[in-house]
Order: structure tokens, then C-alpha cells, then sequence
């Protein structure tokens, strides 16, 4: 729905879209994790304990990958309903 290119799915949208792959990839670069898999397992796995880190900077992830997919769910929703 961000860029109509792709059928519509959750897992589309907010880890195989290039679009929305990128927003999550930056942002977890700003917080200090270099991330070349972004997909749904790799994201979930380091958000679950595959860090060996604080629960600071665990809880900073999680905190990233939220924000990013709430963003991401508002700004569809905006172009979807506001046409």
C-alpha cells in the first residue's frame, strides 16, 4: 500500500517491502546494530535473546522495531484512507 507495487501483507509490509525494510534498518543502525537481515525471523530472534547484551540495549531494540512498525501501520493507513 506505501508504494503499490506488492500485494498487501503484513510480512510484506513491514519486512519484505524495500520501503519499510530500509526505516528498520536505519533506525536500528542509529541505535547501534548493523543489521543486514532484516527479515521477520532475524529481527524476532535478536529481539527474543539472540543479543548478548544488557536488557538496555535489548529493550532499546524492541523499542526501535515497535516504533518503526507503528510508523509504518500509520503512514499505510494514512495514504489508504486519506486518497
Amino acid at each position: 500500500m506505501l508504494r503499490k507495487t506488492e500485494m498487501e501483507t503484513s510480512m510484506h509490509l513491514f519486512f519484505a517491502c524495500s520501503f519499510s525494510n530500509q526505516i528498520i534498518r536505519t533506525l536500528l543502525l542509529i541505535i547501534g546494530f548493523n543489521c543486514n537481515d532484516s527479515s521477520w525471523g532475524s529481527i524476532t530472534n535478536v529481539a527474543i535473546g539472540g543479543i548478548a547484551s544488557g536488557a538496555c540495549i535489548k529493550n532499546a531494540y524492541r523499542a526501535v522495531v515497535n516504533l518503526a512498525i507503528y510508523y509504518i501501520w500509520r503512514e499505510r493507513n494514512r495514504r489508504l484512507f486519506n486518497q
